[in-house]
């Protein structure tokens, strides 16, 4: 399993976040049952999240492409 912190060298940024605490300590028993930093698990959640979202804008215009129907003369 390959880890989302960026290699040595790779430009970023850091986001400091403020979160209720019973939140922290969700997060991080996911995080350990995953076998994951809770830095690591956080950002395959986001990952995760922006995947899912760009997949469903993509299935959405493809929908839409579709609905348009066969090229004529095909």
């Amino acid at each position: 399993m390959t880890s989302p912190t960026p290699a040595p060298g790779t430009p970023s940024s850091v986001l400091t976040l403020r979160i209720p605490d019973v939140l922290l300590a969700q997060l991080t028993a996911h995080a350990a049952r995953r076998g994951l930093p809770l830095q690591d698990y956080v950002l395959r959640l986001l990952a995760r999240e922006d995947f899912d979202e760009r997949l469903r804008e993509a299935v959405q215009r493809s929908a839409a492409l579709a609905a348009w129907g066969p090229p004529h003369g095909s």
